[in-house]
């Protein structure tokens, strides 16, 4: 059985990574973990969709840093980051660019196959 502060975080990993998830897909996990998750846990995991279409530039740039560092996986997608950010496609693709070219960012693949990582040594 796995521990329930183990369970919730996994959850809130869980919801991070697929925010189109309703509540009726979380009743798997039972009223015991639900429990132990407040909203507000939520709403800290990363940048929201307000911030992220509000940001320009190198403040957008920060962001996407942020939500990359937070993904629990080590590679991402654009479309995940876009799903946590918002805006145009063509603003993060921007980011992206920006990001590899200044080597803070490895990119891996082409077209929809493309991911993101963070280079070694940026995690922290």
């Amino acid at each position: 059985m796995t521990q329930p502060s183990l369970q919730r975080k996994i959850l809130i990993e869980l919801i991070a990574a697929h925010p189109c998830l309703t509540l009726a897909d979380l009743a798997d996990f039972g009223p015991k973990v639900l429990a132990q998750v407040r909203v507000g846990d939520l709403f800290e995991l990363s940048p929201s969709v307000s911030e992220g279409l509000a940001a320009r530039g190198e403040a957008f740039d920060r962001l996407v840093l942020e939500v990359v560092r937070s993904a629990p996986m080590a590679t991402v997608r654009a479309a995940q980051v876009r799903s946590r950010l918002g805006g145009p496609r063509w603003k993060l693709q921007a980011s992206f660019r920006r990001l590899v070219a200044a080597g803070l960012l490895d990119r891996h693949g082409v077209t929809g196959n493309t991911r993101y990582r963070l280079r070694e040594g940026e995690r922290n």
